[in-house]
């Protein structure tokens, strides 16, 4: 019996470490008429070595039904494309990713975006920690001071990225 308990534990302690993140150089990863958004977190369905089957799971907003976010608030997209399965307001993918391009290490999957944000928005005064506002907060705020922290297109929406998944109402905790 002990074995038994023993085995179970295990394989659900194993289940539980699945959770992986998106990696990329670039601020969405293309693959199967898919967008996929760098740092979305998934969770692995089928270990293929050189490539992983993970599933993308969120929410839908009727006006962007392409689109999966991973909050209520719609303001985290997670993939974008036409074959989300829906479920009401929620939804969810399968999609084949490289192995290259997932981590189970959520620090490594947000580090450029990080790296970006305190380099850009330490320029003028010292900064707050993502977790003092919430998304919608760190949007006008944001907004507010984006012109003297002057980001490329490419880094300002990692930097809207990182705020929104490490705020208050976001999706990660900050490590």
């Amino acid at each position: 019996m002990k074995k038994i308990i023993l085995s179970l534990s295990m394989a659900a302690s194993m289940f539980a470490s699945t959770n992986l993140f998106v990696t990329s150089d670039q601020n969405t990863l293309k693959i199967d008429g898919a967008e996929v958004y760098f740092g979305s977190p998934a969770t692995l369905i089928k270990d293929r070595k050189a490539s992983k089957i993970v599933k993308f799971e969120g929410f839908i907003d009727a006006a962007h039904p392409d689109i999966l976010f991973a909050t209520k608030n719609y303001k985290l997209p997670l993939v974008r494309s036409k074959n989300i399965v829906k479920n009401g307001e929620k939804g969810s993918i399968e999609l084949e990713l490289s192995s290259s391009n997932l981590t189970n290490d959520q620090a490594m999957a947000w580090e450029d975006s990080g790296d970006i944000f305190y380099d850009k928005c330490t320029k003028c005064h010292g900064t707050h920690a993502p977790k003092e506002f919430d998304m919608l907060s760190w949007e006008g705020l944001y907004g507010s001071m984006k012109d003297r922290a002057q980001p490329t297109d490419n880094q300002e929406m990692q930097i809207l990225r990182y705020l929104y998944a490490h705020s208050n109402d976001g999706i990660l905790d900050e490590k």
